[in-house]
């Protein structure tokens, strides 16, 4: 698993987001790139947050309003119970990116490995059985400036293999960077403070005020938490993205 990041830039920058118009035009350019050959619909249905899906067979594509989307290919075999080793799942998934050109104009980093594992019950004679890995999830992290992009959303790209080796489910949650500035051109009032931050306890200082603004508010609306415990490196710096900026 990645480590933490606790290194500053040498020079805080904004990073400027290509904006991603999702209609049908961005739609069928996803299939292009990923050699997806399937018909599309006249219309889609879209819920309140603006997601909408597309489906052919067992092939499922969902799109979210900032263009993230998701493409699942196919299910595991769940008749193969030898999970993969986890070199042999990275290895898998950086081929698979470089293949569908996910790398192109952004910087990956690998992050973690997940497991899907599944187990459950049979007739009584044969017993219960499981749990067992059914997939192996490959995360990269996006970098800039030489930083991770840290928003739970965001910045993400997430690659799911099976036991027999077979890519199962892409989950593209990255954005293009146009280029860095030292000055936000987005809406959002931000923090004005003219200091130099070059260690992470003025960080943390920070976060902890923000902290306990929102507690306030929390327990202003009854909804104070009953138990709060720092879990222990899960601090860490990078970028956040805000509208079409990350900073």
């Amino acid at each position: 698993r990645r480590s933490p990041n606790k290194r500053l830039p040498k020079e805080p920058m904004i990073a400027i987001l290509r904006r991603k118009k999702v209609d049908g035009r961005y739609v069928r350019n996803v299939l292009k790139r990923h050699r997806l050959d399937i018909p599309l619909p006249h219309q889609v249905k879209t819920n309140i947050k603006g997601t909408f899906y597309v489906k052919h067979g067992d092939l499922r594509l969902s799109f979210d309003a900032d263009g993230a989307y998701e493409i699942e290919y196919a299910h595991p075999n769940l008749n193969n119970r030898h999970s993969l080793e986890e070199k042999n799942a990275v290895r898998i998934a950086e081929s698979f990116i470089q293949e569908e050109g996910l790398s192109k104009n952004i910087d990956l980093v690998f992050d973690c490995i997940r497991f899907s594992k599944l187990s459950g019950g049979q007739p009584v004679k044969k017993g219960f059985e499981g749990p067992f890995t059914s997939e192996t999830t490959v995360e990269f992290t996006q970098i800039v400036n030489d930083i991770p992009v840290i928003s739970p959303k965001y910045g993400r790209i997430r690659v799911s293999i099976d036991n027999d080796g077979n890519i199962t489910r892409l989950q593209n949650h990255t954005r293009e960077i146009l280029g860095l500035t030292k000055h936000s051109k987005g809406y959002y009032p931000g923090p004005k403070m003219n200091i130099q931050m070059h260690e992470l306890d003025v960080y943390r200082r920070l976060l902890e005020q923000q902290w306990q603004k929102r507690l306030l508010i929390r327990n202003a609306m009854g909804k104070k938490p009953s138990i709060m415990e720092l879990l222990p490196g899960s601090d860490e710096i990078g970028y956040v993205v805000i509208g079409n900026e990350m900073a």
